[in-house]
C-alpha cells in the first residue's frame, strides 16, 4: 500500500506570506492569530484587564510618570484636552482646549509635556510642568516686572565693604521646580547704588513672585567705572553670595556686603534664557539636556537645555536647526543613543553630538535619506524612548528597522511585508513602538487597513534572536482599540506588562492568568503554511492526517483550504487538554495542489499550546481533472 508521506514542521522561527512559502516549504504562517510564541512554539495570548480604579471615557495618550521612591502612576489626555494624574482621575492637572497629542519625558522626579497635533507642536502653545502634586505650569517663567527695585547705603562695617564705586542690583525668581527666570532689567526694576566704600547696603522694594515662585534672587555687579544709562543688559552679572531669599514674602534685604572679588557666579546666561518653551512635537533626555523638537513656528528646530537645566534655554545659541531645506519636512522624532542625539524626519535620519561648544554649532549629520519616522516611531524601552541591546528600533514607512550604527539592511518585518502595507499611510504618525526587554518582546500599534487610529498590535517575540529570521510575528486584535501604548514594570510583581489606552473608554493592562480580553472572547487561531509533498509541484496531492503536539482547554475546530482558499473542508473538532500524554490526529480527506490547516478556539477562555505539528500528504493525479 502507498504510505503517505509526512512533512513535519518543528521549526517555529517566524511568520511567513502565503507566496513564500514555495521557498520554506515546512514553515508555519498564522494570520492575525493572537498568538503567544515560545522557543519550542506558540500558544493563544493571555488576555488584558482594565485598570483598577482608570475608567475615562477615552483614552488619547498615556505616559508612565515614575518618581523615585514612589509606586509609579500614569498621565494621560482624554479627547476635549484634559490632561489626569492616574492617582486622581477626577481633577484634570491640565486642560488644553483642541489639544490632539502630546510627548512627555521625566527629568529630576518632574514630567515635561509637550502638546502636539503628531506633526508639530501645538500652535501658541508651551511647555508644561508637573511635579507630582496640583496642576500642571507653564515650563520657565516670566522674569519680574511692574515693580521698583530701590537699594541705600547702610551704616559703615569697620572693613571695606561694598568697594567703592557703581554698583548695580536686579531680582530674579526661582520656582518650585528649580527655575531662574530673567531678571528684571526695565525701568525702575533694577537699582544702581553709587558706593562710598566700607559701608552695606539695604535693598527694599522686592517684588513677589506669582504662584509657584519659592524664593527670589538677588544679583549684583561688579564696580562700573564707566556705566552708561541703558546698557544694564550688557553689563556681566553674578549671584549674590548670600543673595537668597528663600521665601516669597519677604521684599527688604538689609545688610548687603561684599568683596568684589567674591563675586564668582556668573548670572550671564539667565540674560539670554528664553521666558516660554515653545511646544514641540517630541521631547528627549541627551546628556542630562532637555531636547524640544518640531516647534509650529520653527518645524526643523530642536531647542536643548542647558545641562541640568531643562527649563533654561538660550534664546540665542540653544538651538541646532536640522536642515531645513531638504524634502523630509519638519523634524519629528529623537532619541540619544551611544553618546549622540538622532533626528528623525519622516523621510530622513540625522545625527548630532553635543561638542564643546553651543547647541547652534553641533554639526548635523546625514544618517540615512530613505528612512525616517513620526513621533511615535522610534522604541521606547519602559518608560523612556532608547535602545535595548545597545540599538534601537525605528517604525519607516518601509518596515521595523533596528539602527546598530546604521540600518539594517533588511527590516524586522521583511517577512511580513504583506501585513506591515496594511497601515494606514495616511495617519502613520500615530504608529507607536515600544520594547519590553524582560520578555524579549516588541510590541507596534497601528492602525490598519481603513482605521484611522490604532487598531491592532504587531507583536514580535525575540527571544530566540533579534534579526529579521529568528524574530516571530503574530498581530493581535482587541475588543477596543489600543490607541496608545507602553510597557512598564509592575511595582508589586516586578514584573513588565504591556498597558493600553484606548479612545473607546479605559486603561487596560496585560494579565497572564487571563485568557479573556476584559471578558471577551480572544479569538485565536493558527494557520499553516501550504503543504505539498516533495517534487510534486503543480499535482494534485491527497492529504490524509494532520497530527499536532497540542495542549490546552475547551474545543479546537480544524478547517482544511487549498489556494486561495476557494475550496475549504471542516472536520471534526478536537477536545483539548492540559495533560493528552498523546499528540492529537484528525483524519482528513482532502484533494488539492496544496493544502493549508487552520485550527481555531472560538469560545471564552478556550486556549491552546502547539510545539509540533505534521501533514501527511501523497500525490493523487498529475494534473487536475477538467
Amino acid at each position: 500500500m502507498y504510505e503517505h508521506t509526512p512533512v513535519t514542521v518543528r521549526d517555529f522561527r517566524g511568520r511567513y506570506n502565503r507566496g513564500d512559502s514555495e521557498s520554506v516549504p515546512t514553515q508555519f504562517f498564522v494570520d492575525e492569530g493572537n498568538l503567544i510564541y515560545s522557543r519550542e512554539g506558540f500558544e493563544s495570548r493571555r488576555g488584558f484587564a482594565v485598570v483598577p480604579g482608570l475608567t475615562p471615557a477615552n483614552v488619547l495618550r498615556v505616559h508612565e510618570y515614575r518618581r523615585i521612591g514612589e509606586t509609579s502612576r500614569y498621565i494621560y489626555m482624554m479627547s476635549g484636552g484634559d490632561f489626569f494624574d492616574s492617582i486622581n482621575p477626577s481633577s484634570p492637572i491640565l486642560s488644553l482646549a483642541g489639544c490632539v497629542d502630546f510627548a512627555m519625558v521625566v527629568m529630576f522626579n518632574r514630567a515635561y509635556i509637550s502638546p502636539h497635533d503628531r506633526v508639530t507642536g501645538m500652535t501658541a502653545q508651551k511647555l508644561y510642568v508637573y511635579d507630582g502634586s496640583g496642576v500642571a505650569r507653564a515650563a520657565a517663567g516670566n522674569p519680574p516686572s511692574g515693580f521698583t527695585l530701590t537699594v541705600a547705603e547702610g551704616g559703615a562695617t569697620g572693613s571695606d565693604q561694598i568697594e567703592k564705586g557703581k554698583h548695580l542690583f536686579a531680582i530674579v525668581f526661582e520656582t518650585s521646580s528649580g527655575f531662574l527666570t530673567k531678571p528684571g532689567l526695565n525701568g525702575t526694576e533694577f537699582a544702581i547704588l553709587t558706593a562710598t566704600g566700607g559701608k552695606e547696603a539695604n535693598l527694599s522694594g522686592i517684588p513677589v513672585g506669582p504662584s509657584g515662585t519659592v524664593a527670589r534672587h538677588v544679583l549684583t555687579t561688579k564696580i562700573l567705572p564707566e556705566y552708561q544709562t541703558g546698557t544694564q543688559s550688557f553689563q556681566e552679572w553674578f549671584f549674590l553670595p548670600d543673595g537668597k531669599i528663600p521665601d516669597n514674602t519677604t521684599t527688604v534685604k538689609n545688610n548687603v556686603k561684599f568683596f568684589d572679588v567674591a563675586l564668582q557666579d556668573s548670572a550671564d546666561r539667565l540674560l539670554d534664557q528664553l521666558s516660554e518653551v515653545p511646544a514641540g512635537v517630541f521631547l528627549v533626555d541627551y546628556e542630562s539636556r532637555l531636547c524640544v523638537g518640531g516647534e509650529a513656528a520653527n518645524k526643523s528646530t530642536i531647542r536643548v537645555s542647558d545641562p541640568a537645566l531643562p527649563e533654561s534655554f538660550s534664546a540665542v545659541d540653544g538651538f541646532c536647526n536640522v536642515n531645513p531645506g531638504d524634502a523630509g519636512g519638519g523634524v519629528s522624532n529623537g532619541v540619544a543613543h551611544r553618546g549622540s542625539l538622532y533626528i528623525s524626519k519622516a523621510q530622513r535620519f540625522y545625527g548630532t553630538n553635543a561638542s564643546a561648544g553651543a547647541p547652534s554649532s553641533w554639526p548635523i549629520i546625514s544618517v540615512d535619506s530613505g528612512v525616517g519616522t513620526e513621533c511615535f516611531g522610534i522604541s521606547s524601552v519602559l518608560d523612556s524612548r532608547g535602545h535595548s541591546r545597545d540599538q534601537f528600533l525605528v517604525a519607516a514607512r518601509a518596515g521595523l528597522y533596528q539602527y546598530l550604527g546604521a540600518f539594517n539592511e533588511r527590516e524586522l518585518t521583511w517577512n511580513i511585508k504583506d501585513d506591515w502595507a496594511r497601515i494606514n499611510q495616511i495617519y502613520f504618525n500615530k504608529v507607536q513602538v515600544c520594547i519590553d526587554p524582560q520578555r524579549e518582546w516588541i510590541f507596534v500599534a497601528a492602525p490598519l487597513d481603513s482605521e484611522t487610529e490604532c487598531s491592532h498590535i504587531f507583536y514580535g517575540d525575540y527571544s530566540e534572536a533579534l534579526d529579521p529570521e529568528g524574530i516571530k510575528w503574530s498581530i493581535w486584535d482587541f475588543p477596543k482599540h489600543p490607541t496608545c501604548i507602553l510597557v512598564k514594570v509592575d511595582d508589586s510583581t516586578k514584573k513588565t506588562k504591556l498597558v493600553f489606552g484606548s479612545s473607546q473608554g479605559n486603561l487596560h493592562q496585560y494579565d497572564d492568568a487571563l485568557r479573556n480580553d476584559f471578558g471577551t472572547m480572544i479569538n485565536a487561531f493558527y494557520e499553516t503554511t501550504l503543504f505539498e509533498p516533495e517534487g510534486s509541484a503543480g499535482q494534485i496531492n491527497h492529504y490524509a492526517g494532520f497530527r499536532q503536539r497540542i495542549r490546552g482547554s475547551g474545543s479546537l475546530t480544524i478547517q482544511a483550504a487549498n489556494y486561495d482558499k476557494t475550496v475549504t473542508e471542516s472536520y471534526p473538532g478536537v477536545s483539548l487538554s492540559t495533560s493528552p500524554g498523546r499528540e492529537i490526529l484528525t483524519r482528513l480527506d482532502f484533494l488539492a495542489e496544496r493544502a493549508s490547516i487552520r485550527c481555531v478556539v472560538s469560545t471564552i477562555d478556550h486556549y491552546f499550546s502547539v510545539n509540533r505539528y505534521v501533514m501527511f500528504c501523497r500525490p493523487q493525479w498529475t494534473e487536475r481533472p477538467e
